[in-house]
């Protein structure tokens, strides 16, 4: 129907172009009205117009004329029908052109309007087409095939008029038309269910017919037609259930097809005529499935060798392939005994057949080659006695070295294995090509393309034996013991590398299955699969996968993930472990990707994963077999360094939780001896390797090194003339930068309490002998070792500075212990202004330093513990400026670190809880302590590029109110913070380290006035502090710094309260005209904030707030304030009030809500 309307559509367009009328919501141009409502004498000359029009050359014009006969002929079919055929009557003589056209409209019409048009008009019309299509005797395809196509059409629907005028001229005895045959043909294939019924007859008429037939077309036509009735008798034998006569039987046929096989097939088959055998061929193929099964039986060891032949007398081989086919499933559908006997020729044949290259440009090629499987699987499913003959025979082609030849074996393969003949003898085979072709390194570089199309590249080849290893685990059920579990032997050798992770998804497939249906196979036991690598080494090797996850396209996750399906395989005690363990894992995968990955951190999860698992496993026997199995499995990752330095990392944990101190002298000695010690990755993985493990065997560790350095690897041997000395003496010096680096991480992993009194007497002893050393890499071993040993000690001292300063009491300060630890940290930290020292410190260890520290001063020096406190005055004040100073050393020292924003945030937070303390000295403290911290970030500030200084709104917020706070040295302090947060902005605005603002300058000038306590004159003051800050303050910071003055409305201490009100209605008279969407937001927290206000002023203050907003933004504070719930709450209410203090507001309020009332229904 839809082309009916598309046709229908363009024949409007042509016929009235200016008569249209369109829907716009559609797009679609739907037939003017004027074509339903014309006169019958307009439809007349309308057609007669277009019938006579037919007669043009053009092709584009022949194609809008049968359109728009479609178009007037849907809507009176038998009208316009009746036109066509009296023109064709009355025209005899027309041109062969023009009566396809009209022909060809009628058939357009027809299959369109079949259902409404009469049946006196089909009689004529079938009479018609007969006539037209018989007429000449001699063929004329365009005019008789279009006569037959109207036939076909309307016997779709009246198949018994159809039958009856088709075989009337289809006499015994009579040669037919050419086109009456072929009619019929195609009959069978559009009515066959129609046309079935009739066969029987039609097949007795035509068989004397066939003898008759000398000519090559009628041969064809004949041939055409057995294969179409062939295939039309299969479809309605396989569907009985919706046939009319469910009764037909396939023995009605038989004697008829079989006797016109005998002539085809022994006298036409042989043809010279390529087109007439490749038709008899097809015929034949269809045909075998309608004969009777004694007389196929016959025909069998003649036919297919028949039919093979075929091969080498045509150029296309797909209706070759397709009978063939077609005659093997007859013959293993009625289970032949001769088809045996065929198989030799068959698989030769089939064989050349599968490793032709397919060109996919060339449909018949590629149907081919589908034909071609098929066979291979017919024979599968029948020859079992034959499959190791079968099995034997795809070994030639295994062989050879084209990826086009592999192609199609995998595909081979693939068919075989659903028959069973990968769980046969040399079976295994078969799986070890399609593994060994999933590890296919690239051909070409990202990027690149092959300059041949047809060629079958190694990743092409690849992803389809990816593929196919998939289905196997999937779809082939009788695999799963098979696979399971033979695949884990290909995860471990290094040549099958890049198929890690198509292998690890068929195993967790064939895994999980086996584990969710408690099937006992899955637990493997690896004394009986001797040919499996142990549990320890499977281990190793998928946790070294998973160290590199987006190498060997990317085999992390998958490894991984196996690695927790054979928790219970590997050892009984890791399951729960890992079942809690690897999905975090995993998680970190999914969302990260190879430049994301934070490398550093992985490699420790996962060390951390493996010294877990070793733990919860608690089985010396089987760590030490780990230990030594992974020690041996090093020389396989000699082509990949990288891989090869994390599992010395592995060996070093497993031989840390080792307790046998036998084999963690043997496995050190192994690494030390047998390791590539002239490449740097491998140094540094030897090394690490080796300092892991002296975190539980230190003095084994130390000694093993001492015996190393004294043993053969460092004698330089004697080499004839001295013509090796250079070599020899590198490959020393080479073995000493491993020894050296070996000593430094032995430091930095070593127990904190043991290291320290080891570093003099064996460490730096061991490595100072090789300081006058020449060789650069020896230097650099040097260098990173004392960098490493630096490390050590630092972490002692801090580890030691923690518990002195904690075992402080922390209210009193009794002796210099604090700032001395404090001072040594800062030096820790950042010696020089120049040089930070290595490594910094990680977040949670600065947040724990910070928390101690501020924590260990926080409380002394206060009233009540110095009158609890027996030191002298003098002292304790000395004491108190000390370590006060090292603690903003220490804080300056942190903010050298990172001297961002965020860095200074970051510190600010850990003292911002001091600001509103109770305490006096606790406010000064801090306070004084942020100033100075501001001031060292602005002398030290290097503005690179234009950038904002994003924290300036939280950081005034937190600090302005402040200046008026009850202690003068805090208010003096503030105004610091404030004058260096200001010029720090200018700063981040781009203004040079030279410029001067008098607006921020004048705040200096303002700290005189804090020091006189008189209230009115510390609110004007920070009434004036405000204005500067509104000029200097950037749009995008005021609405962090409006919300922070609103915590400061509920601070601890009334006078920074009240300042917080009188700076923010001062930044609102300025600035508040650009807040319009926050209105509602600020209105909802300013009736949060009332409910927790005591003070009096501070009341009146916010109702002053609420009144400035709305001489801003009226309507929005309106708006917001009667939306409240009902009945309003007492702060509501004030706020209301507040507007209703001025005049002015509440007079335009009054205006408003009259307004509204007036448009308003009143409920």
């Amino acid at each position: 129907m839809a082309a009916c309307k598309t046709t229908e559509k363009a024949a409007s367009a042509h016929l009235y172009p200016r008569r249209e009328a369109t829907s716009s919501a559609t797009g679609y141009r739907k037939p003017s009205l004027w074509l339903y409502i014309m006169e019958d004498t307009d439809v007349e000359q309308v057609t007669l117009a277009l019938l006579d029009a037919a007669t043009d050359k053009d092709s584009e014009v022949q194609e809008q004329v049968r359109k728009s006969m479609l178009t007037l002929g849907k809507q009176q079919p038998d009208r316009v029908l009746a036109m066509c055929q009296d023109y064709l009557l009355k025209h005899p003589k027309l041109v062969v052109s023009h009566r396809v056209v009209i022909l060809q409209t009628i058939e357009l019409i027809v299959g369109c309007r079949i259902e409404e048009i009469s049946n006196p008009r089909i009689k004529s019309i079938i009479s018609l087409a007969s006539d037209e299509m018989t007429r000449s005797k001699e063929v004329i395809p365009d005019w008789q095939q279009a006569a037959s196509n109207i036939l076909v059409a309307v016997g779709n629907k009246h198949i018994n008029d159809i039958m009856e005028e088709i075989l009337s001229k289809f006499q015994p005895g009579l040669l037919p038309h050419f086109f009456v045959v072929k009619t019929l043909a195609n009959l069978s294939d559009s009515n066959v269910y129609g046309m079935v019924p009739f066969l029987n007859a039609i097949l007795g008429t035509m068989l004397p017919m066939l003898s008759m037939a000398k000519q090559d077309n009628m041969k064809w036509v004949f041939s055409s037609a057995l294969c179409h009735f062939s295939d039309s008798i299969l479809e309605y034998l396989a569907n009985l259930d919706k046939a009319p006569d469910p009764t037909v039987r396939k023995d009605t046929f038989s004697s008829e097809i079989y006797a016109a096989f005998d002539i085809l097939f022994n006298n036409w088959l042989q043809s010279r005529e390529s087109k007439l055998r490749w038709t008899v061929a097809e015929a034949v193929g269809s045909m075998c499935h309608l004969m009777a099964s004694d007389k196929l039986e016959e025909q069998i060891p003649k036919l297919i060798p028949a039919i093979l032949s075929l091969y080498k007398k045509n150029n296309e081989h797909y209706i070759i392939s397709k009978s063939l086919c077609q005659v093997l499933d007859a013959s293993v559908s009625m289970s032949s005994r001769v088809l045996e006997t065929q198989l030799d020729s068959l698989l030769f044949a089939l064989h050349q057949q599968v490793s032709a290259p397919i060109d996919y440009s060339n449909p018949p090629t590629v149907k081919n080659h589908n034909e071609v499987l098929r066979c291979f699987s017919l024979l599968a499913s029948t020859m079992e006695n034959k499959k190791l003959l079968i099995l034997a025979s795809i070994r030639q082609p295994m062989a050879d070295h084209s990826n086009k030849v592999k192609k199609r074996v995998v595909q081979v393969i693939s068919a075989m294995a659903h028959h069973g003949y990968l769980e046969l003898e040399g079976g295994e085979l078969l799986v070890r090509f399609i593994v060994q072709h999933c590890a296919l390194p690239d051909t070409y570089q990202r990027g690149q393309k092959p300059a041949d199309p047809e060629e079958v590249t190694n990743e092409a080849l690849r992803s389809m034996c990816d593929n196919t290893l998939h289905l196997l685990t999937t779809t082939v059920g009788q695999l799963a013991d098979v696979l399971w579990p033979k695949l884990l032997y290909y995860l471990t050798p290094p040549q099958f590398s890049n198929a890690t992770t198509p292998l690890c998804k068929s195993l967790i497939v064939l895994g999980s299955k086996k584990k969710s249906n408690q099937e006992p196979n899955f637990n493997i036991d690896f004394t009986v699969e001797v040919n499996l690598p142990s549990p320890q080494t499977l281990m190793v090797r998928l946790l070294v996968n998973a160290a590199f996850p987006f190498s060997s396209r990317g085999h992390g996750a998958p490894s991984l993930s196996l690695l927790q399906i054979l928790s219970i395989n590997i050892h009984p005690n890791t399951e729960i472990l890992w079942e809690k363990e690897i999905p975090p894992l995993l998680s970190i995968l999914e969302e990260s990707t190879a430049e994301s990955l934070d490398k550093k951190q992985w490699d420790e999860k996962l060390l951390k994963l493996l010294s877990k698992t070793l733990s919860t496993i608690d089985d010396d026997k089987w760590v030490c077999q780990l230990a030594a199995e992974a020690t041996r499995y090093l020389s396989t990752y000699n082509n990949a360094l990288e891989e090869k330095s994390f599992l010395y990392q592995c060996i070093g944990v497993t031989l840390k939780q080792c307790f046998n101190k036998e084999v963690v002298r043997k496995q050190l000695q192994e690494m030390l001896l047998t390791a590539k010690h002239s490449d740097a990755i491998e140094r540094e993985g030897v090394a690490m390797g080796v300092g892991l493990c002296a975190n539980s065997h230190l003095e084994g560790t130390l000694a093993k090194l001492e015996e190393f350095g004294k043993s053969d690897a460092f004698k330089k041997s004697p080499s004839i003339f001295n013509l090796l000395k250079e070599r020899n003496d590198v490959e020393v010096e080479k073995v000493k930068s491993t020894l050296i680096l070996c000593y430094g991480h032995v430091a930095l992993n070593a127990p904190p309490e043991k290291i320290l009194t080891r570093i003099d007497q064996d460490i730096l002893r061991a490595i100072s002998k090789h300081f006058n050393t020449k060789d650069l890499t020896m230097k650099l071993s040097l260098v990173q070792s004392v960098g490493l040993i630096a490390k050590a000690i630092s972490e002692c001292v801090k580890k030691q500075g923690y518990d002195f300063i904690k075992a402080e009491p922390a209210d009193s300060l009794r002796t210099p212990l604090r700032h001395l630890v404090m001072t040594t940290f800062a030096n820790l930290m950042y010696p020089s202004a120049s040089m930070p020292l290595d490594p910094a410190l990680s977040e949670n260890e600065s947040f724990e330093l910070l928390k101690c520290v501020l924590s260990a001063t926080r409380d002394t020096n206060s009233r009540e513990n110095q009158r609890e406190d027996t030191l002298d005055p003098k002292q304790r004040k000395a004491l108190y400026k000390d370590s006060l100073a090292a603690l903003q050393d220490l804080l300056k020292s942190f903010l050298a670190r990172d001297p961002t924003p965020d860095g200074l945030l970051n510190i600010f937070k850990h003292i911002e809880s001091w600001l509103s303390s109770g305490q006096d000295h606790e406010r000064e403290r801090s306070v004084t302590a942020i100033s100075h911290l501001l001031a060292f970030y602005l002398d030290n500030l290097n503005v690179k590029n234009m950038v904002t200084f994003h924290n300036l709104g939280a950081l005034l917020g937190r600090l302005s109110p402040r200046c008026s706070d009850p202690h003068p040295a805090v208010r003096t302090a503030a105004v610091d913070c404030i004058y260096s947060l200001l010029y720090i902005q200018l700063r981040y605005e781009g203004f040079s380290l030279d410029y001067n603002d008098e607006g921020v300058d004048s705040l200096l000038l303002l700290k005189e006035k804090l020091d006189n306590p008189d209230h009115s004159v510390l609110y004007k003051t920070c009434s004036d502090l405000t204005k500067v800050m509104s000029k200097r303050l950037p749009q995008q910071q005021l609405t962090t710094l409006v919300f922070m003055l609103f915590e400061g409305l509920v601070d601890s201490q009334a006078n920074c309260c009240r300042a917080s009100s009188v700076i923010l209605n001062t930044l609102l008279k300025n600035r508040g005209g650009g807040l319009q969407e926050l209105v509602p937001e600020m209105l909802e927290v300013l009736h949060v904030r009332l409910q927790n206000i005591t003070e009096e002023q501070v009341r009146v203050a916010v109702g002053q707030t609420v009144l400035i907003l709305a001489s801003q933004h009226l309507q929005t504070v309106v708006n917001t304030l009667v939306n409240q719930p009902l009945p309003f709450d007492s702060w509501t209410s004030e706020m209301w009030m507040a507007l209703g203090a001025d005049p002015i507001i509440a007079n335009q309020i009054m205006e408003m809500v009259m307004e509204k009332l007036l448009i308003m229904a009143p409920y």
